[in-house]
């Protein structure tokens, strides 16, 4: 087709400039000015775009006005038209073409350069970037072309928290950052959602060092604060770098840069990994896991289940434990002991933990509009490092008021070695309980924290480890661990759980020695909310000592306690 439309080109050209010298040669009626307005014509519609096709059209439109003109020469006589105004009229039609010109050619820049970019940032869209870059990697003036790719860290929780166009504000702040970040000759463009990349050109023998700075400074622009419509939110950048050889193709430059990126992000928050062979050693099954982990809250993948707390002597349910669950593409439903643990470890505890949040609190909403008369508090696992995020409070107090949910409905359950992690935890703490939120302590008696932690915090419920309630009717130390820590409480003024309940007589043991309430597969094992909310109904209107019989068609798998959400 092109090739057909180049020969196109030069017939027209070679006919245009024939009917040119004919022309000109057969008007001697017509003036040197009625030629040279003609040729400003030519080249200002013609040379205006640069486009040999409108310089041959403006020749062949020469050649059409000037046989006409040459056959109805007394037509320039009815219109006036002599030496005088010959001149000024063609230059006049040659200013008014350029100015046509000029605008179509400054649209057709306008739609060109947003065809290549994106349009919420103003960077380069993936297109761009890799058209860009397959360019530097066959130029061979250009060597050691490194591309760095950046995944932001709790992205998602921004978006959850103050909403999407504050999310898309900050994704804007983040494009201008890296900009300010790079060098002019770099090209930075957007991936999608939250994930952006860098192309720098190459330094010759310092191009890994300067690869280096450059990450640096963008990790540290991206984790400085940012002013969001009001609020200031913090988050941070997981870089990864990969620097082209000379048999590097786009493909598998882009590939190491973001098993560099992953590797990053399994390292911790706001960290740079420079690509070295090494890392394609690694389980790549485990990278691909982290990789789904990290998406698995932006792809609904996360289901929360539920499991009630009774109170004893009267078996009546006031409250209900949130407990994630993964419901893994291709390994099925997984339980929190067996991503809990990476999710910590690669960022993404906190859009797990803030997806959980929102939507215990959401279905303790909706159970507290069926039965206003028995509202149920809605206890929520909290991890170490959510505490340690400055959003954390702020996100607790939305959710709660965009369900209406009254703050003394929601249980924060936070375990021992939480407590004594840091200073700043204790104050959190302590400003979400000043909000009307109950705190407790879960798995109490696995952890190495004194008595005198319990004195210094909020806390208002103690849970006693599924360990201990398990030996209470054969192993003497269990049984006085469990009785010394209900006599503790008690006196102290707090509540006690006791989780893992399982039999009667466990129940009754605890009855006998003053615990508040029990939790476990005696009642019912963890379920949906549906389920959930099937069992409820009878329950309130009886309360029973036994298990539901809805819970003897559930799936009975090993109870695993979330301990961080």
């Amino acid at each position: 087709m092109e090739l057909a439309r180049r020969y196109l080109l030069h017939a027209w050209t070679v006919w245009a400039l024939a009917c040119v010298v004919i022309m000109f040669a057969r008007s001697g009626e017509q003036t040197i000015p009625y030629h040279l307005g003609w040729a400003a014509f030519a080249l200002a519609f013609g040379l205006g775009t640069w486009s040999r096709w409108q310089l041959v059209t403006a020749l062949t439109w020469y050649t059409v006005a000037t046989g006409v003109a040459i056959e109805r020469s007394w037509m320039l006589g009815v219109i006036g038209w002599d030496e005088t105004t010959e001149i000024p009229l063609m230059f006049l039609l040659a200013m008014l073409m350029v100015w046509h010109v000029r605008r179509r050619q400054t649209a057709l820049a306008i739609v060109t350069r947003l065809a290549a970019i994106d349009s919420l940032t103003g960077l380069a869209n993936p297109s761009t970037f890799n058209t860009a870059l397959e360019s530097a990697l066959q130029d061979e003036s250009s060597p050691n072309t490194t591309v760095l790719f950046i995944d932001l860290d709790d992205f998602k929780g921004v978006n959850d928290v103050f909403g999407h166009r504050a999310g898309d504000d900050l994704l804007r702040e983040v494009g201008a950052r890296l900009r300010r970040a790079t060098r002019p000759e770099d090209l930075c463009a957007r991936l999608g959602g939250d994930e952006f990349a860098v192309m720098l050109r190459g330094s010759g023998s310092g191009a890994a060092d300067a690869a280096e700075d450059i990450a640096q400074r963008i990790v540290a622009a991206i984790a400085a604060a940012v002013h969001i419509r009001g609020r200031v939110v913090h988050i941070g950048a997981s870089v990864g770098v990969a620097t082209a050889t000379d048999e590097t193709d786009l493909e598998t430059l882009i590939h190491f840069a973001d098993v560099a990126m992953y590797a990053a992000k399994a390292n911790g928050k706001s960290r740079i990994q420079i690509f070295e062979p090494g890392l394609l050693e690694g389980d790549f099954s485990q990278l691909a896991f982290e990789r789904e982990l990290m998406a698995a809250a932006d792809n609904d993948e996360l289901v929360v289940h539920y499991q009630p707390v009774l109170s004893l002597p009267d078996g009546r349910c006031t409250a209900v434990e949130a407990l994630v669950r993964w419901r893994h593409p291709e390994r099925g439903l997984l339980y929190p002991d067996a991503f809990i643990q990476t999710a910590e470890r690669i960022g993404a505890i906190g859009p797990i933990g803030t997806y959980v949040l929102r939507q215990a609190c959401a279905d303790a909403a909706d159970w507290r509009n069926a039965h206003p008369e028995a509202p149920l508090a809605v206890h929520v696992n909290i991890s170490a490092l959510q505490l340690d995020d400055d959003e954390f409070i702020d996100i607790v107090t939305r959710a709660l008021a965009e369900f209406t949910l009254t703050p003394d409905l929601l249980v924060l359950e936070i375990t021992e070695t939480v407590v004594i992690s840091s200073p700043v935890v204790i104050d959190r703490l302590n400003t979400l309980a000043a909000h009307g939120v109950t705190i407790a302590i879960d798995d109490f008696g696995t952890g190495y924290s004194a008595l005198t932690t319990l004195r210094s915090l909020p806390a208002t419920i103690v849970k006693i480890d599924k360990s201990f309630v398990t030996g209470i009717t054969d192993n003497p130390q269990d049984r006085a661990v469990i009785e010394a820590v209900v006599k503790m409480a008690t006196q102290m003024g707090m509540q006690t759980i006791a989780e893992g309940v399982e039999r009667l007589d466990q129940r009754t043991f605890l009855e006998t020695i003053g615990a508040n309430a029990v939790q476990g597969y005696l009642y019912l094992r963890p379920t949906t909310a549906e389920e959930f909310g099937a069992w409820l109904g009878p329950q309130l209107a009886g309360p029973s000592t036994t298990r539901h019989p809805v819970d003897a068609v559930l799936a009975a798998p090993p109870r695993h306690m979330a301990r961080s959400q």
